[in-house]
Order: C-alpha cells, then structure tokens, then sequence
C-alpha cells in the first residue's frame, strides 16, 4: 500500500503517511507516556515502506519532540528534536512544498524558544513562519504566528510593536468560519492583551476600551464558554482593570477590582 503512493498535495501526502503508522505511533506515544513501543511500531513500519519522502522522517522527530514537551519537563530536549525535524526541511523547495508542516513545526519551536527565554530565536523563527504563511496559508491559519510574535515583543517590552501584531493576530481570527470556543477564547485574550499593551504606553482610556470588548465577547457566548471559563475571564480582566485604575491613582477602586480579580481565580485549578 505504501509503495503505491504517490506525491501529490502536501494534504494528500501528509494525510497518507498519518494513515499508514504516523498517527497509530502517537496513539501508542500517549497510552504509554513512553517512546519504546510508539518507535518500535513506528520504525518497523516505516522500514517496509518504500517512497518515503521527507515527512514522514522528520515526524520521527515530532514523536520524540511529542514525547518530551507533554511527558517530561525537558524543553532543551523537546527543543532539540524539532530542530533535528527542520533541519530536514533544509531546502527552499522542500519548505514551500510542505508549507503548513514547516510553519507548524516553527511554531512548535518558537514557542518552546519562547519558555526557554530564548527570545531571539523565537522571533526568527516567528518571522520565518510568517513569512512562508504569507504566501502559502489563509488568513485564519496565519494567525498563531502574528499572536506568537505579538507575545514575544510584549516579553521584550517592546509595546508598539506588540500592540500592532495583537491587532493584526484580531483580525486575521475574525476571518475563522465557523466560530469556535477555542476561537472565541483567543479572541477575548488578544482584546485584553491589546489592553495591557495600551496600559503599557500610558493609554489607560484605550486599555479600558479594549478590557470591555473582551468582556463583551465573552458574554457573547457565555453559554458555550461555561460558569468556570466565565469566572477566569472576569477574574482576569478585573486584575487589568485594578491596574489601569492604580495607574490612575484611584486606589479605593482599585483595591475593590482586585479583591474581585483575587475571589474568582483564588481557586484551586485556577491560574
């Protein structure tokens, strides 16, 4: 079966070599929480296949990296194994035909750069996901990378910038169809993000602005959301509030928003 596949869109590829052991690997990988039989499985296949092109090697890689990042607090590790995984990609024509695995897996690395503090990695490797995305992903695909960027300028302080990606990152989630919980929860965090950049810059009028949109989003579907989402939305919106409102220097309310911020998401399970 394997022999007979043929090289056609990254999608029909891809969804091939996930049917033929890829996906059956990870499953053993998570039943586990160990690699022994996931690469055993994964390399005894792999070994009677014959066409095996480059995606399916670097997904041994993706196992592994897999395996560290929700199994072991080894981000160096996890961090490793996807760059071994894009360095297979090595290649302008390779990375162009394999457009959303690379940007996936540069997103997989600038976000385990980002934990590591690693900063400038992160950015470059934000940036080249922004950059192949561009070209080859939608609008709503292209998201992850302008919020990942918007979250390593926030880290760096660099606010501006930050607030220019978090707002570009809305827009581009807007263009979603159809409008998930998943959507929605990122679309209320990169309003209240907004806010703080604004906060940030000395603007607490806008800040106010965009920590009320939040709320409104959230209201919006507070059905799908659920009471304990709820409670953790407006636990952390009212923290932003306190802040803006100490900046303002109108310390009896805010004392009043933080004693509400504490009460909501003081809770066990809670951040």
């Amino acid at each position: 079966m394997v022999s007979c596949q043929k090289k056609k869109t990254e999608k029909s590829e891809t969804q091939f070599w996930n049917q033929a052991f890829v996906d059956s690997s990870h499953k053993l990988l998570y039943a586990d929480k160990d690699t022994t039989r996931a690469l055993h499985y994964f390399d005894s296949v792999m070994k009677e296949s014959e066409g095996i092109s480059v995606y399916p090697q670097a997904s041994r890689f993706t196992l592994k990296a897999n395996y560290y990042y929700f199994f072991t607090p080894d981000n160096r590790a996890t961090a490793a194994m996807i760059d071994s995984a894009l360095e297979l990609y090595n290649t302008t024509e390779l990375q162009q035909q394999y457009p959303r695995t690379y940007v996936g897996l540069l997103l997989f690395g600038g976000q385990i750069a980002y934990r590591l503090n690693q900063y400038s990695k992160a950015n470059e490797y934000y940036f080249r996901a922004k950059n192949l995305g561009d070209a080859y992903l939608s609008p709503c695909e292209r998201t992850p990378f302008y919020y990942s960027i918007a979250m390593v300028l926030y880290r760096q302080q660099n606010y501006s910038a930050s607030l220019n990606y978090f707002k570009q990152a809305y827009s581009l989630q807007e263009t979603c169809s159809p409008q998930t919980t998943a959507i929605v929860l990122q679309q209320q965090e990169i309003q209240s993000n907004i806010g703080l950049c604004y906060s940030r810059l000395k603007n607490d009028d806008s800040a106010v602005v965009h920590f009320n949109k939040a709320l409104e989003i959230a209201e919006r579907y507070r059905d799908s959301l659920g009471p304990a989402t709820m409670d953790k939305i407006y636990g952390v919106v009212y923290g932003n509030m306190a802040k803006v409102l100490m900046n303002k220097n109108r310390l009896a309310e805010a004392e009043k928003f933080s004693i509400k911020s504490i009460s909501l998401n003081d809770r066990e399970g809670y951040e």
